[in-house]
């Protein structure tokens, strides 16, 4: 099974390093986010992808929203998908680690070939390592770049 990961486009809050705070579910994407978004559905219209996965927030749903004009293919929202729910309450790594590998072993559970998945950096993270080892630690935190597709065969 082949994994295509992409972060969402730019947003104002990302370019600058700055929390989304209570704008976490509402914050868009910024044009070179579109940019971003538009290469992305480049490159995935080449690949043969059997389903399409996004996180429910509006800067994914943005992003997804142009690259499914671009490979006429919708993208499914999750909400497993979501950034980390740190604001009002506090959502465990564990809890976290928990809700993406239940998207994993429902996604593998469905026999899928290839699915592209559009979240957020920390999620990203997480089900990076989970896909790659099979387990994911504090330090795998990290947001992966935005315009970039990470593909992992597993």
């Amino acid at each position: 099974m082949i994994w295509y990961l992409f972060r969402h486009g730019t947003t104002f809050f990302s370019k600058f390093g700055i929390p989304y705070g209570p704008f976490v579910k509402s914050a868009s994407i910024l044009p070179e986010g579109r940019q971003q978004a538009q290469k992305i559905g480049q490159q995935l219209k080449t690949f043969q992808i059997d389903a399409f996965f996004t996180s429910p927030y509006k800067r994914c749903r943005e992003t997804t929203d142009i690259i499914s004009q671009i490979i006429n293919q919708k993208f499914l929202p999750d909400p497993r998908l979501r950034e980390q729910e740190i604001i009002p309450k506090q959502e465990s790594f564990s809890d976290l680690t928990e809700r993406l590998n239940s998207f994993i072993i429902e996604v593998k559970d469905r026999h899928f070939q290839s699915v592209a998945v559009c979240s957020h950096g920390w999620p990203l993270g997480i089900l990076i390592a989970l896909l790659r080892t099979g387990q994911a630690t504090k330090a795998d935190l990290k947001n992966p770049p935005t315009g970039e597709i990470i593909k992992i065969q597993i």
